[in-house]
């Protein structure tokens, strides 16, 4: 586990429709003007915070400049220099632009909107059009990172395109990706100004864009493979495969790996690998010749199983890069947790990327923060992280961060040594659910005589116990805040919910089988905590036990007051294993949390779908 993190930076180019205007965000090198009227005067204030790095070096302002539709980005400037042990990364978080007829129904008085339908892209001219848009947007960032010397960036899933559930849409937007094993040369694998992927725009767009910039670039995007049914029994009717693909430029702008996602998420419009392939490359900074670092790739729900993990990792590969369109259930499972317990769990460095769009629930546009969440992550330590709970309307979010080249992963701890990967042949969703069970119910401000109390819940269901316990600290609130608060809002600030689950609930391809035990605020139906939802309720200690299985892998998943990963308590947090009994507690917490889940997963009981 590091330390400390060098020269942590967060550059921030922000959507704004008004001149200098600027979104602030947390823990950003940030700069924003805000009109104030005070006794009937208008004054401008401009804020700015400057972070310093651990070596001193300074990220400041950069100044502003605008896309082609007009929108301002907010740039920030960062003058710190790697170490020769340690690798730049950044990952942008997108929101795309995709589709203009979209329908919607007029704003209700709560401000949502029903999603009425669209109509589909119908040629390859209209896809490239929005392609062609999204580069447009992106390019600035990819500048700014290169600027701020950054030696690899990742681009979220979905990207260039957005969410199309469409094969026969989705196809109009593909290009075939070249298979670097057949490529005689780098320059045969180089798209950018070669006459031979003329054809395919996009390839020769993102070549360049590396090129140019100088950085190393792994871009979320699809590939199209043809086929023959009359050699290919499994060959699909349409003539070809369409796999959701990972594909990484060096920087001199040559396809130097793809990845085919495994764990595909409800994707008709994908194909799966009929033969799954675990992908690693080498990079070599641009900024130094001498410095080089291994990554694996995976993609969004790929993170759930085995694979590609698992083997990557008993393989000896300590960095990987994942891209990721994930759907957050906050405070239990999102985005923000889980990749920080990933990372602490198999002791690697992670570099998670997010695209976000509208949301659609029930009919409903709920907002960026369904999907955000991204993050530079050393071994469970948050290098740099956002997590837009407040859906910001902006265009993206660049994070910038150092990490250690030379670690050593958790595959010994875990005793992970792959020998290939073969799911169970049983039906999934079978899924034993333990009634929620309420342990902290205060409808009012905990009390004084109330802090120290500790409150204690059981679960049962099936073979599966677990018990949950919280001890209260105090409750957080700055004067005359809890008098602010409606009552809706006072009646759930203090309530927690405990829940647990354990089997195979249906995931699509595969199902995945754990055991979940969890502790965290609820609303007032005690369904889940929407992100932006927050409490004020501190724990001094808190602890889940249970039967989690002696060959299960652990992953804990803890949120803070705002719903981001509370990676300083995930670390603090002490395991016993005795059998398949299992004890994750911490003392001396003094954090306000949203909520603490602990998930065992058993990798040999995941399920193939029949």
């Amino acid at each position: 586990m590091i330390s400390a993190v060098q020269n942590t930076q967060e550059t921030s180019p922000l959507l704004s429709t008004t001149a200098g205007e600027v979104t602030k965000s947390n823990a950003a090198v940030c700069m924003g003007k805000k009109a104030l009227v005070l006794v009937g005067l208008a004054l401008f204030v401009v804020m700015a915070i400057v972070f310093y790095s651990a070596s001193g070096s300074v990220a400041g302002t950069k100044g502003h400049v605008n896309d082609a539709a007009g929108f301002r980005y907010f740039e920030a400037d960062t003058t710190a220099t790697s170490t020769s042990d340690t690798f730049r990364g950044a990952v942008l978080e997108y929101q795309c632009l995709y589709h203009e007829s979209y329908q919607w129904a007029e704003p209700s008085a709560n401000g949502n909107r029903k999603y009425l339908g669209y109509t589909p892209v119908t040629t390859v001219e209209e896809a490239k059009y929005y392609q062609n848009l999204n580069l447009e947007r992106i390019t600035p960032f990819v500048e700014s990172a290169a600027e701020s010397g950054v030696d690899i960036l990742v681009l979220g899933e979905f990207a260039l395109n957005g969410l199309v559930f469409d094969r026969d849409e989705m196809f109009l937007y593909l290009e075939e990706v070249p298979d670097v094993s057949t490529c005689a040369s780098p320059a045969d694998c180089t798209p950018c100004n070669n006459e031979q992927f003329s054809s395919r725009p996009t390839l020769q767009q993102l070549s360049c864009l590396a090129q140019s910039n100088r950085l190393n670039l792994v871009v979320n995007y699809g590939d199209v493979v043809y086929c023959d049914s009359a050699v290919d029994e499994q060959c699909p009717s349409d003539g070809h495969y369409q796999y959701n693909t990972q594909i990484v430029f060096d920087f001199d702008g040559a396809v130097i790996a793809k990845y085919w996602k495994i764990h595909t998420y409800n994707e008709k419009e994908y194909n799966v690998p009929a033969v799954e392939n675990y992908v690693s490359f080498t990079v070599t900074s641009p900024n130094d010749a001498s410095k080089t670092a291994d990554f694996g790739i995976i993609i969004c729900y790929d993170s759930m199983y085995e694979t590609p993990l698992a083997p990557l990792i008993d393989a000896g590969i300590t960095n990987v890069v994942m891209s990721h369109w994930w759907v957050n259930t906050p405070p239990t499972m999102d985005i923000s947790t889980w990749t920080q317990a990933v990372s602490q769990t198999y002791g690697i460095n992670l570099l998670v990327a997010a695209s976000v769009w509208f949301n659609i629930d029930g009919g409903y546009d709920i907002g960026p923060s369904a999907s955000s969440g991204s993050a530079i992550l050393s071994q469970g330590t948050v290098v740099a992280d956002w997590y837009n709970t407040q859906n910001d309307d902006i265009i993206g979010k660049l994070l910038i961060g150092d990490v250690p080249i030379n670690i050593e992963n958790n595959a010994q701890e875990l005793g992970l040594d792959f020998g290939g990967y073969v799911p169970t042949d049983i039906a999934p969703g079978s899924l034993a659910l333990c009634e929620d069970s309420m342990i902290l119910n205060n409808k009012k401000p905990l009390r004084r005589k109330d802090h120290g109390s500790t409150f204690t819940q059981t679960l049962s269901c099936g073979g599966f116990t677990c018990t949950a316990s919280v001890t209260v600290e105090s409750t957080m609130f700055r004067h005359g805040e809890y008098a602010q608060l409606d009552q809706k809002e006072r009646n759930y600030l203090f309530m927690y919910i405990m829940s647990g689950y354990y089997g195979t609930p249906d995931g699509g391809n595969v199902s995945y089988y754990e055991h979940f035990c969890s502790i965290s605020v609820c609303d007032e139906s005690c369904y889940a905590a929407l992100p932006g939802f927050t409490t004020h309720t501190m724990f001094s200690d808190i602890s889940i036990s249970g039967n989690f299985g002696e060959d299960s892998t652990l992953f804990k998943l803890v949120g803070d007051y705002s719903g981001k990963s509370a990676d300083d308590v995930a670390e603090g947090l002490a395991v016993t294993r005795s059998g398949d009994d299992v004890v994750v507690s911490g003392e001396d917490v003094n954090e306000v949390l949203l909520g603490l889940s602990v998930i065992g997963r058993v990798f040999d009981k995941d399920a193939v779908s029949v």
